[in-house]
């Protein structure tokens, strides 16, 4: 079993990537740790991206032999039997049906939001001041991809199976509204996975049964691809789904 989790900067995907792997007693595999590895630079706690942007992306620049080498390593793990949940924006663009890819979608305020918790013991940024730096790293990684691989990030959805969104989960920039927010998000995400694991339905439908309206909102989108690995009752139309999730 291969899940990929991708969005933009600061929606969670090294978070979730980290708690769905232990969830599931899987390995994790972040693509961040494997490119700085590649750059010949320390793995940091997750702060890389506020600290050393512009360095890092300027390595890239220089030795794109770096982006080869994860490539490479993230290809050889897809060619695996390894279990696994990896934090990738571009992997799903690469990936067959065998994958299931997840983007989880999270509003320029709420990463904001994120992007300032997260960094709370180290700098203690203004809201704007993160919208700033989320925009600048969604900017830097949306051209390189365009450039390398064809595909905008901002816009292509094709790959993925399920869409998520955990915009309306932390509102206020604190610890506690985070922590809250991240645990509501996992349980709809732990539901979404564990019936594509199973295929069956059987998680996913008790979730949508008794998850509240907010915990139901995390799930978005279902391509009819999904629903028929979960094997869905009639796919679509004999057994509605309990909330307004659109089907794709």
């Amino acid at each position: 079993m291969k899940v990929i989790l991708s969005g933009l900067t600061a929606a969670g995907k090294t978070t979730h990537t980290r708690l769905l792997a232990t969830e599931l007693r899987i390995d994790a595999l972040h693509t961040t740790d494997l490119l700085l590895s590649a750059l010949g630079q320390s793995v940091e706690d997750g702060h890389t991206w506020l600290r050393r942007l512009k360095e890092v992306e300027h390595s890239r620049d220089r030795d794109q032999s770096a982006d080869d080498l994860v490539d490479a390593a993230l290809s050889a793990c897809l060619a695996s039997g390894q279990d696994c949940v990896i934090d990738s924006w571009a992997l799903p663009w690469r990936s067959g049906s065998e994958t299931l890819n997840i983007w989880i979608g999270s509003d320029r305020y709420s990463r904001a939001v994120k992007c300032r918790v997260s960094h709370l013991q180290e700098k203690v940024l203004a809201i704007d001041e993160a919208m700033s730096h989320v925009d600048e790293k969604d900017t830097l990684t949306r051209h390189r991809f365009v450039h390398r691989y064809g595909f905008d990030i901002f816009a292509d959805r094709a790959p993925f199976q399920v869409v998520m969104d955990n915009s309306h989960l932390i509102i206020h920039p604190t610890p506690a509204d985070a922590e809250t927010g991240i645990k509501i998000f996992h349980d709809a995400l732990v539901a979404v996975v564990k019936a594509w694991r199973d295929s069956t339905p059987t998680a996913l439908d008790s979730f949508l049964r008794t998850a509240s309206d907010q915990s139901r909102a995390c799930v978005v989108n279902l391509s009819q691809s999904y629903l028929a690995a979960i094997n869905w009752p009639g796919c679509v139309d004999a057994a509605p789904l309990m909330v307004p999730v659109r089907i794709i």
